[in-house]
């Protein structure tokens, strides 16, 4: 499970440089799922009325988005 706070980089480029750095760290091959935390827009208003959102999507090895539950 991942934080995903900017925008900096999406997730599939995240999920792309995760196995990328397998060949470094080889523990990093064993993962066969990537879940992200997306907050970034969690959070982020003082107003009563903003309605916070946060996500969570699942990618697999591969980089194919799996499942989307961002709320």
């Amino acid at each position: 499970m991942l934080e995903r706070s900017q925008w900096t980089l999406s997730e599939e480029e995240i999920v792309r440089e995760v196995y990328r750095q397998s060949e470094r760290f080889p523990l990093l091959s064993k993962i066969d799922e990537i879940w992200f935390a997306e907050t970034v827009f969690y959070d982020t208003s003082k107003d009563p009325g903003w309605r916070d959102a946060l996500g969570v999507v699942r990618y697999d090895a591969a980089g194919n988005e799996l499942e989307d539950f961002r709320v």
